[in-house]
């Protein structure tokens, strides 16, 4: 399976046109030239579109790109479908329908804005044969496009909802995308690549310790993080975008001896002591995980992240060598 990336920009593109230009990118960086969202999914013998936005036609020429089997529709905003006609162009060689999934909701809102594309109007020239047809799907359900099993799940998007695909359990893909269920998520569970589009400058905000590893915080940053100084200065860019307390877990490089950084306007490390053993999968979902406990248990930031460092370090310590390989640490002891 191969999957390209389109696009993974904002609604208007990066840069925009006119006085909103590049906004606090750095147009100097080429990673800041984004256009709007669309992935392509192919195997061997099958070609799948999810979306059609504005810039469809340069993604998609560079590609070379002689047929697509399937379109998939996430949802109807302007962004991820006003470059439905120019798929017009993959009609005429075979003159073969391509097929245009959604939800029924969506499916209406497509064939009001491009009627002419699924139905022939008096006003059509003469030559004109609509090249597309709509196939309403439904969330819950597992539809085939050639050798592709793709599971179709509910997406929140504010205001309405949107769809989100996994392909033969190996890539999924959210965009526009504010919630998901508890089910959505223990399905997703395990796959090996999941993309997910989330605005950072409306998440960050919403989180009252933000946990991430080194490469997280590299991530985060946009810094190399290789000593306690390069950890201090990566943490307040992370708290300057919104988060109320930002734990960098330094566990992966033993350099740090155990030692964690913990900001919330002021550098506080706190001590801990490296744990010499291969047992180590699950630290850092078992320590947020134990923080949100005792958060919601009423404890300060402090009490609950010093309770959970507690825990995973005597999960560490307590490891059971079970089966082959890497193993969980220990919760049963």
């Amino acid at each position: 399976m191969k999957v390209t990336l389109l696009g993974c920009g904002t609604s208007v593109g990066v840069p925009a046109i006119g006085r909103a230009g590049w906004g606090a990118c750095d147009p100097d960086d080429p990673r800041n030239r984004r256009q709007r969202c669309a992935v392509l999914v192919q195997t061997d013998t099958t070609n799948v579109l999810v979306d059609a936005g504005p810039d469809i036609r340069n993604q998609l020429l560079p590609l070379g790109l002689k047929k697509i089997d399937a379109l998939l529709v996430t949802h109807t905003h302007s962004d991820h479908v006003a470059g439905l006609d120019d798929l017009r162009a993959f009609y005429w060689p075979d003159r073969v329908e391509l097929p245009v999934h959604t939800t029924e909701q969506h499916a209406r809102d497509i064939k009001t804005r491009f009627p002419y594309l699924f139905e022939k109007s008096p006003s059509s020239p003469s030559y004109f044969v609509p090249p597309m047809r709509l196939e309403t799907i439904e969330t819950g359900t597992t539809m085939n496009v050639g050798d592709l099993a793709i599971d179709i799940f509910h997406q929140d998007h504010g205001n309405t909802a949107s769809l989100g695909f996994m392909f033969n359990r190996k890539f999924a893909y959210s965009t526009d995308v504010v919630g998901l269920a508890d089910e959505v998520l223990d399905a997703l569970h395990g796959v090996p690549l999941w993309i997910v589009e989330a605005l950072r400058d409306t998440l960050v905000p919403q989180a009252t310790v933000l946990t991430p590893n080194l490469h997280e915080a590299r991530l985060l940053s946009g810094s190399a993080i290789k000593s306690p100084g390069d950890a201090e200065r990566a943490a307040r860019v992370i708290h300057a975008q919104g988060a109320e307390s930002v734990l960098i877990k330094t566990g992966s490089n033993p350099t740090f001896e155990g030692r964690d950084l913990l900001y919330d306007g002021h550098i506080h490390w706190l001590d801990g002591g490296w744990v010499e053993t291969p047992h180590s999968h699950g630290t850092g979902c078992t320590l947020s995980a134990a923080i949100a406990a005792g958060l919601a248990q009423g404890q300060t930031v402090p009490a609950a992240i010093s309770a959970a460092r507690i825990y995973v370090k005597e999960g560490l310590r307590q490891a059971l060598a079970i089966g082959h390989g890497q193993v969980p640490i220990c919760h049963w002891r």
